[in-house]
């Protein structure tokens, strides 16, 4: 099965399709992406959706932004490999990367995501903070919630539980 993703708009919508030109080869189908893609974002998304470990995995937005707010709009970029997407701004975000698993920590608290299982841990952020994160896996999708520094670990379980 073929598919795309493709960052639409200002809002950092995502538009997503399977089944793409299905009587053609994957390689073909690459080029056709490629041709159609706006940019090196949008590239980058088609290429990890389409054809690499993210095949299929969504975005599993927040019922609510750590202070009890709505999620709103989100946007989308990459990390590690992974699609990041976040709700909400400054201490009141929620950043989610969908794709590699985090979990396995030696040190975490467990929490409940949903009906799954998840960890709570520290997790070590680009500008040397620590965030809390909590990380789940559903079927072969892996995931990993970020919440800002300062969030301790019972926040961050009971954050989990209203997810």
């Amino acid at each position: 099965m073929v598919g795309y993703g493709r960052v639409c708009g200002g809002m950092g919508r995502v538009e997503g399709s399977t089944n793409l030109m299905p009587a053609v080869s994957a390689r073909r189908a690459r080029w056709a992406l490629v041709a159609t893609a706006m940019g090196t974002t949008c590239l980058l998304l088609v290429a990890l959706v389409a054809f690499g470990p993210l095949q299929g995995c969504q975005a599993i937005p927040p019922s609510e932004l750590p202070s009890g707010a709505p999620p709103g709009g989100v946007t989308l970029s990459v990390y590690a490999g992974g699609n990041l997407y976040t709700w909400g701004a400054g201490e009141d975000r929620v950043r989610l990367i969908v794709g590699p698993d985090f979990r396995g920590a030696t040190e975490f608290v467990p929490a409940m995501v949903r009906g799954r299982e998840a960890e709570v841990f520290d997790f070590p952020a680009a500008d040397g903070s620590t965030d809390t994160a909590i990380a789940w896996t559903s079927g072969a999708c892996s995931y990993t919630a970020l919440l800002d520094p300062g969030t301790t670990s019972s926040q961050a379980v009971a954050f989990a539980s209203r997810y």
